[in-house]
């Protein structure tokens, strides 16, 4: 329909209660709704499932990924991922910040806020396994904010942003590390992506956007 969805972290100020605020093309407001998101709605991606519109909220402070429909009723919710051992094993934080869906129907979990894993789940949303862990070698990540999976090669790639870290990171689907990316002067903080054809915006902490072009030949 070309309506705009726009998820807010929402203010005390704020004259309603709704976090997700959805225009229409021309800007006019449409309706809005999830109150339940206040203060936590921070990532929020759509994607079509069997020909069904739906979207997925990260709320950072219920600490869960909830699956929408577009009018905001509750489809598939999962919070603390007790399945991975890396949370099982003691009690660690679990805060993700945004989502990114492969072509195949997984989807991966960007713990942005937590403890900084990177998680991977099928597209009936069971536990795969994890991409990324904690750190500052190659192949680990501090706050992975945002994360997009580029499709159009050979095997898909999944990009992250590396935030913490001051870089952007690639891996393959299943979690093995390609690429490094480091340019001190300008990736300082990257948030998140969004791509039109062979251009990434990338919008950067520090009040900056920075365009990248992917090649991987």
């Amino acid at each position: 329909q070309g309506f705009i969805y726009v998820a807010h972290t929402f203010h005390p100020s704020s004259m309603r209660p709704e976090a997700v605020v959805v225009f229409d093309p021309e800007g006019r407001f449409v309706r809005a709704f999830g109150e339940e998101f206040r203060g936590g709605a921070h990532g929020l991606d759509l994607r079509t499932e069997a020909g069904v519109e739906l979207l997925y909220h990260c709320d950072t402070v219920r600490c869960k990924v909830v699956k929408t429909t577009l009018s905001g009723e509750v489809v598939w919710t999962h919070g603390y991922p007790r399945e991975d051992p890396a949370y099982s094993a003691g009690p660690i934080n679990f805060v993700p910040t945004n989502v990114a869906f492969a072509p195949n129907g997984d989807f991966y979990v960007g713990d942005g806020y937590g403890s900084y894993h990177m998680l991977r789940f099928s597209a009936k949303g069971e536990f795969l396994g994890e991409i990324a862990q904690p750190g500052s070698a190659d192949g680990q990540l501090n706050n992975p904010h945002g994360q997009w999976i580029d499709p159009r090669g050979a095997e898909p790639v999944l990009v992250v942003a590396d935030r913490g870290n001051h870089r952007l990171q690639t891996f393959t689907p299943d979690g093995r590390h390609l690429r490094t990316i480091i340019d001190a002067e300008r990736i300082r903080w990257p948030c998140n992506f969004d791509v039109r054809g062979d251009l990434m915006v990338c919008p950067d902490l520090e009040g900056q956007v920075f365009l990248l072009h992917f090649d991987y030949t």
